[in-house]
């Protein structure tokens, strides 16, 4: 079975962090911020909290053998 990543105890979110896509891109926190806030990357606000849908950051799947 998968073991579940640090944070990831509820399953996959599908919405994660700047922290976590820049992570997940090696690209810098801020980095990320601006490429939201310039259209580039496609986020939410919620509330104040900034939140980019997995599926803008993550390939997806079908397809694999």
């Amino acid at each position: 079975a998968p073991t579940a990543g640090a944070g990831e105890g509820q399953g996959e979110r599908p919405w994660l962090t700047p922290k976590e896509v820049a992570a997940l891109t090696a690209q810098s926190e801020p980095t990320i911020r601006r490429q939201c806030y310039s259209g580039i990357l496609p986020s939410r606000k919620f509330g104040r909290a900034l939140r980019i849908p997995r599926a803008a950051v993550e390939p997806k799947r079908s397809g694999e053998a």
